[in-house]
């Protein structure tokens, strides 16, 4: 009986031995299972891009006619009076004398939250005033564009800057930038728009104006055209016109 019972337990032990490899193995084998299967990870639907924290913009069709003892705007520069090819000007206060044809450089802040660059050319005739003519390019931090619905002509402003060439592509759910406008896809109508009070189809080669607030200090006004749309993006060229206000805008 002794031996019966020791050889019942001697195959009871192999046998839960046998049992408790298995299971590891099938474990094992679970877990590597769900390693490798594919995770369920469906396309995201695009979503708007939020505002970047600056825009930047140049004009480079920027003309200033001199007048004696008058700041030019957007800039240090103060005109005193000219002598034949000599112009003699103050920059940062301080007196200098340029001939037409030199180039003036420089920065300063345009307004509150708008930065400028300038690069301008000093030109003159027989038959006008000395002139300021170059191109100036203004960064905008912080925008966060408001749609102005029915603006036509935004209100009168301390610097406008026109002729901003303007060429963007807009992918697939993203914004036209310095505006609430986001591509939605193409339709066989047109390119789909969200965030716009606008009819929201636009077709290919149409005109589209647009103009919102950028910051309490800026306005921006498009004046744009489809050139082309497909269903990764949206091809939106034409030009801009940048308005800057001292005082802060009303509702802002």
């Amino acid at each position: 009986m002794g031996k019966k019972g020791k050889k019942v337990a001697f195959h009871n032990a192999k046998d839960i031995g046998f049992i408790y490899v298995a299971l590891i193995c099938l474990i094992g084998i679970g877990l590597t299972g769900c390693l490798l299967a594919p995770a369920d990870d469906p396309t995201p639907v695009p979503s708007v891009t939020p505002p970047g924290d600056m825009l930047v913009l140049t004009a480079p069709q920027f003309t200033h006619t001199l007048e004696e003892n008058v700041r030019v705007p957007g800039t240090t520069i103060v005109y005193q009076n000219a002598d034949g090819e000599n112009i003699f000007v103050e920059i940062d206060g301080q007196p200098v004398t340029r001939r037409v044809g030199d180039v003036i450089a420089g920065s300063s802040l345009l307004v509150p939250g708008v930065h400028g660059r300038y690069n301008l050319n000093l030109t003159s005739s027989a038959f006008s005033s000395a002139r300021l003519v170059g191109d100036v390019t203004a960064t905008i931090f912080n925008p966060a564009p408001v749609e102005l619905i029915g603006v036509i002509n935004p209100p009168e402003a301390n610097l406008v800057y026109e002729g901003i060439n303007i060429d963007y592509r807009i992918p697939l759910g993203r914004q036209l930038p310095g505006s609430t406008v986001t591509y939605q896809g193409q339709t066989v109508n047109g390119a789909q728009l969200a965030g716009t009070a606008q009819y929201n189809i636009l077709p290919e080669r149409n005109s589209f104006v647009w103009t919102g607030r950028l910051t309490p200090h800026s306005i921006i006004q498009y004046d744009l055209r489809a050139l082309s749309i497909t269903s990764d993006q949206l091809h939106m060229v034409g030009t801009a016109k940048l308005y800057l206000y001292k005082n802060r805008l009303p509702n802002s």
